[in-house]
């Protein structure tokens, strides 16, 4: 689906996505507005305020909703990384009396953001950790412990008004290639997987997870992730379903021997090699790699020529690295993508660590009042 996504994109009546997409990364991060209007009243509300160098653009489709981002009287942050909650900062100067929402484990690490400690609401303190809010009785908030999805003091945030449920990276993916849609199909799938087998720490907690989501009632209707597409429809209940049972984390930690591991790394780097010279041909691959030059690094490591990789000697992941960072020297970003993409596949896959310059190498990120108990709460 072609959308633009210079403006606010309204997901459900009063919910917009304000985030940006980076056609260059594979990581795409959103944040959500919630506007809860009645009662002669008006509570907008941030789930995950995203980034630093994304506050630009959301404070901008902010404003285009709310007319200003000081408007915004409510947050929360699912977790202390960065990227889900560090404009928080911007947040706390802009409206002093802005509240947020977090658990005590996250607070303990997302103070240092700077956020003053009265704005601070344990979401646990509710009473059955939900809130109603004061502009309607059926605006309503519940807080679904998430622990160890990927952090101890991780929640999900279920809108029983809209019955949409914020996951925070629970339930997150990395993108396709090209792919910047904000709706998952079959095509997200190996993106969810992957992100999930790197980033939760083993498959019990998501199993406990998702058993907490099935006893919601009534269901939602679309989970809403802070990293990737939004699931809903049958795709939702089929990804739950094949996420239940997988090997996440430490699942997949096994002991290799040194040679097994060369060989798997030999396996992948010859497969995106030889990805390289298909699209290319061979002399493309002769000026990027200039193998004549046997001094570089990477032909240290690897014992590599026109016609393909036929071995890794020694430092295997730091090979994979160098070579990732070879072609993202080339001129045409499509394919850098696609070979990053099945790098990080190619490395689950063979239960070896993630080159992390997969993830993040040449994106060209863009750089950047009143009372919680009397006024926003009944």
């Amino acid at each position: 689906m072609i959308q633009s996504f210079d403006r606010p994109i309204e997901i459900a009546e009063d919910t917009y996505w304000v985030s940006q997409r980076d056609p260059h990364s594979l990581l795409q991060v959103n944040a959500y507005l919630r506007r809860f209007r009645g009662a002669h009243k008006t509570i907008n509300y941030l789930i995950d305020p995203g980034p630093l160098e994304f506050f630009s653009e959301i404070s901008s489709k902010i404003a285009n909703v709310v007319q200003d981002v000081r408007n915004i009287q409510m947050y929360s942050v699912n977790h202390q990384d960065p990227d889900v909650g560090m404009n928080a900062t911007f947040l706390s100067r802009l409206n002093p009396r802005s509240v947020c929402l977090c658990t005590e484990d996250t607070w303990r690490l997302v103070r240092y953001f700077e956020i003053p400690k009265q704005s601070y609401k344990n979401v646990y303190s509710f009473s059955e950790k939900r809130v109603s809010l004061a502009t309607d009785t059926n605006h309503v908030l519940e807080f679904i412990p998430t622990p160890y999805c990927h952090f101890v003091g991780a929640f999900a945030v279920y809108d029983r008004h809209s019955g949409l449920l914020f996951t925070g990276d629970l339930f997150g993916g990395l993108n396709p290639p090209g792919d910047l849609s904000l709706y998952a199909t079959e095509a997200h799938w190996e993106g969810i997987k992957t992100f999930h087998e790197i980033y939760m720490p083993f498959n019990q907690p998501v199993r406990a997870a998702i058993d907490a989501i099935r006893r919601l009632s009534p269901q939602p209707r679309a989970i809403v992730p802070q990293h990737g597409a939004i699931l809903t429809g049958p795709i939702m209940d089929e990804f739950l379903d094949r996420l239940y049972n997988l090997p996440l984390g430490f699942d997949l930690q096994v002991e290799e021997k040194p040679d097994e591991e060369l060989r798997a790394y030999t396996q992948i780097l010859n497969t995106l090699y030889q990805r390289f010279v298909s699209v290319t041909g061979p002399e493309e691959a002769e000026l990027l790699f200039d193998f004549s030059r046997r001094e570089q690094e990477l032909l240290q490591l690897v014992d590599m020529d026109i016609r393909g990789v036929n071995g890794v000697r020694r430092h295997a992941s730091r090979a994979l690295e160098l070579f990732l960072h070879q072609v993202s020297n080339f001129y045409d970003r499509n394919l850098f993508n696609e070979l990053r993409s099945l790098a990080i596949k190619e490395t689950v896959l063979h239960r070896l660590p993630l080159p992390m310059d997969a993830l993040y190498h040449n994106s060209d990120y863009q750089d950047p009042g009143f009372s919680l108990t009397e006024t926003l709460i009944q």
